[in-house]
């Protein structure tokens, strides 16, 4: 388990979040055809993997209600994401207010969304913690190497796609910054921790394009990242 010392700070380049510039036979696929009728997640059926014993969703999460049926606010302008972040209020957007990139990237949220007592996650799932996180890498080999076991095998820049044998395909999604600010497409992708770090900040994990770790460090509670859920 790493401890907070290892904590890396991602570095925040013109206010956007990311830094731009071996899995076994227990990994296996499995669909699940059954939907919560007050929080849909995708117009498809929902896909969940295997690693170790680990049971994660196959895809981010895509939900715009909450768990007891409430809406969760989109925020499409960059006032409109700096308000809801400066006071404390759930929000969620597409990438670039694009519709059409949720399907590959699920929506972005921010913290405020995440950690709503109301459940973010569907049922029967978590958004996980920070030992979640550690226990997934270690599985992988360990932060240094498991990134490129994540990663999808297209879609990343400079053709820097990863094995994904684990088939967790992660995406490279970029991200919102705290000011409405969207980057990082094609560079990185990251995933919230339900753990929080301090009154500002939260956990989150990431990949980027240009070395295969999963990378631990914190982010605005104001900032935009998809969510991936892992089973209860």
């Amino acid at each position: 388990m790493k401890s907070k010392k290892t904590i890396e700070i991602l570095v925040i380049v013109n206010a956007v979040i990311f830094c731009l510039a071996s899995c076994n036979n227990n990994v296996k696929t499995n669909v699940v055809n059954s939907k919560n009728e007050m929080n849909i997640m995708t117009d498809e059926n929902l896909s969940e993997i295997t690693i170790g014993k680990q049971i994660w969703l196959g895809n981010n999460l895509n939900v715009i209600v909450f768990k007891n049926g409430d809406t969760i606010p989109e925020a499409r302008t960059n006032e409109e994401w700096q308000k809801a972040g400066k006071e404390g209020k759930p929000a969620w957007c597409f990438y670039n207010n694009e519709k059409e990139t949720a399907k590959q990237y699920g929506k972005h949220y921010n913290w405020f969304a995440v950690n709503d007592p109301r459940g973010l996650a569907p049922d029967g799932w978590l958004i996980p913690s920070d030992e979640d996180w550690s226990t997934l890498e270690e599985f992988l080999g360990g932060e240094k190497i498991a990134g490129t076991k994540i990663k999808s095998s297209s879609n990343w820049v400079e053709n820097r796609n990863g094995t994904n044998e684990t088939k967790f395909t992660a995406n490279p999604s970029g991200g919102r910054s705290y000011d409405g600010l969207f980057d990082g497409i094609g560079w990185g992708a990251g995933w919230w921790c339900s753990s929080t770090y301090d009154n500002e900040n939260a956990l989150l994990r990431s990949v980027r394009f240009d070395d295969n770790e999963i990378h631990r460090g914190i982010v605005s509670k104001q900032s935009g990242m998809p969510v991936r859920c892992i089973k209860k």
